[in-house]
């Protein structure tokens, strides 16, 4: 503690205050004069300041939060409806949407919700599966959203090949399966042209449809002989 600070401490409490006073005025006179361009940049920077307080309060706010959420959700759900028709999927009349409580997808019905779990057959789970994988990315890609740009999917397709003879040529034996196969490539093949060339998806299936646009899509043909893993690697690594 200083003397000047003790000395003042020891003075009415009327002295004090007007000592103080004093003080910050000489302070305050001492300081650079600013000027009304200085004192109007320093009000938009505090205007500036004070938005982006606000802004930020905003989405710290939970109702916020979840509003924010539900709208992005429901971007996602009307490519998953509008798709989920095009596939001829059950319950596709409805809208088709993402459950993240139970991390699924649902379909709303006159009858209520019908969550995947309770809708039968495996061309519709594939079909679901498929329309959210696809409308998920398709919303990445168009928001620039941090998200590797790939989808690889893995004989989506074996619920329509169910023999080995349709396996070997690559086309479903029944013209109402084949029609599912086509609707189904076709939608990878228009939602990947549509968002290219920042999405890509690979599939590797039995499929080997006779189209122009999918055979101009094959990359490899692992028929006849020729694999993944050619023959001559494997004799190579024989001992």
């Amino acid at each position: 503690m200083t003397a000047s600070q003790s000395a003042t401490e020891q003075l009415p409490e009327t002295a004090r205050l007007d000592f103080t006073r004093g003080r910050i005025h000489a302070t305050l006179a001492a300081l650079p004069g600013s000027s009304d361009t200085e004192l109007a940049r320093l009000k938009l920077l505090h205007e500036s300041a004070m938005s982006r307080v606000a802004l930020l309060e905003d989405q710290l706010n939970p109702a916020e939060e979840r509003e924010q959420l539900t709208s992005r959700l429901m971007t996602i759900s009307q490519d998953m409806t509008s798709w989920a028709d095009r596939l001829e999927l059950e319950h596709a009349g409805g809208s088709v949407r993402l459950d993240l409580s139970r991390l699924t997808v649902v379909t709303d019905t006159e009858q209520g919700p019908a969550p995947l779990f309770r809708i039968g057959s495996g061309e519709n789970w594939i079909g679901y599966h498929l329309v959210a994988h696809l409308a998920l990315h398709r919303y990445f890609v168009r928001q620039n959203r941090p998200v590797p740009r790939i989808l690889m999917l893995d004989q989506p397709t074996q619920v329509w090949y169910r023999s080995e003879v349709e396996q070997s040529t690559g086309r479903p034996g029944q013209d109402s399966d084949r029609e599912a196969v086509n609707r189904l490539f076709r939608l990878i093949y228009d939602v990947v042209r549509e968002l290219a060339p920042h999405m890509q998806v690979i599939v590797c299936d039995h499929a080997n449809l006779p189209e122009d646009w999918f055979q101009a899509s094959v990359t490899h043909n692992w028929r006849g002989g020729e694999r993944l893993i050619p023959q001559s690697w494997i004799d190579e690594a024989t001992p």
